[in-house]
């Protein structure tokens, strides 16, 4: 479950958002309907699902005189 401060353009795209169940148990999420964006529902659900990725550490860089 997500949540946010209330801001009005969040909670229509949120709205707006569509989920459906596959036989295989996964979700498709995508709109409701062509009228209405969806962009700053998807970011929150895509910012949601990176916090709870673990990244790899970044690579240690050793620089040298050309």
């Amino acid at each position: 479950r997500l949540a946010h401060d209330g801001d009005r353009v969040v909670s229509a795209h949120v709205e707006a958002i569509d989920s459906i169940r596959r036989p295989d148990g996964s979700k498709k999420i995508g709109k409701r309907s062509e009228d209405h964006p969806v962009d700053a529902g998807m970011a929150l659900i895509l910012a949601n699902l990176l916090t709870g990725i673990e990244l790899p550490a970044p690579a240690e860089f050793a620089w040298r005189p050309l």
